[in-house]
């Protein structure tokens, strides 16, 4: 039995040998991986049938399968973060996943809620906020709400600004946040309005962070917001 499986393991390896040495897949196509795959899973699989006769071999097949494992999962850990990150904001929508790109940018993933709109969790002055990212909005506008919630001195401002919204025109008030991020992208001093009381149910994320970014991407299910 020994010797008909390492005769299968040869032909494994031989096979791989003469497709890769003889044009490998530009001639003989998947083949060159199939039929010598194929083989080496038939002797495998027969070391485990009679394993009692193969617990040498069987623990290095192991062993080796280990360090593959861990060799491809090393030079592959970029891509595959990457790709965990996605699979995280799509588990979570809403939630800002931080993730690098090849050429070292930050950039934000962002999946899109149950409701049909991006949401994303914003941290402004320090404080969190839920916010719907409204490209329409000029600039940041934060509820009455929101805006008392990151310490806001609601006493001091002046609403003044007009805005035109679809209920009408508002009165709206400027300020200026502290450094508002969203992940691990951070903008400080941006300019916002706040909304007066009762007008507006949830804040804004406007064109005023926006617009200060590299780009941002909307498809049909996630939003990418990539840093300089």
């Amino acid at each position: 039995m020994k010797s008909r499986i390492y005769l299968i393991v040869l032909l494994a390896a031989a096979s791989a040998a003469f497709m890769l040495i003889n044009g490998g897949v530009d001639r003989f196509g998947p083949s060159t991986y199939i039929i010598p795959s194929c083989l080496a899973v038939a002797a495998v699989g027969l070391m485990f049938r009679f394993r009692r006769l193969f617990l040498p071999e069987l623990h290095l097949v192991i062993w080796t399968a280990v360090a593959l494992c861990l060799m491809f999962t090393y030079i592959n850990r970029d891509h595959l973060f990457h790709h965990g990150n996605r699979l995280l904001a799509a588990i979570l929508p809403g939630k800002a996943i931080a993730v690098t790109t090849n050429n070292g940018r930050s950039e934000v993933l962002v999946h899109k809620a149950t409701g049909g709109h991006f949401e994303t969790s914003a941290k402004i002055n320090g404080r969190e906020l839920t916010m719907l990212v409204d490209t329409g909005a000029s600039q940041i506008v934060l509820s009455h709400a929101d805006a008392r919630k990151i310490g806001i001195d609601m006493q001091k401002l002046e609403f003044n600004v007009p805005v035109s919204t679809a209920g009408g025109l508002r009165l709206n008030a400027l300020t200026t946040l502290r450094i508002v991020s969203i992940g691990s992208i951070s903008r400080h001093t941006v300019p916002a309005l706040v909304s007066q009381k009762n007008e507006l149910d949830q804040s804004l994320l406007g064109m005023s962070f926006l617009s200060s970014l590299a780009s941002f991407q909307m498809s049909a299910d996630e939003l990418r917001l990539t840093d300089y």
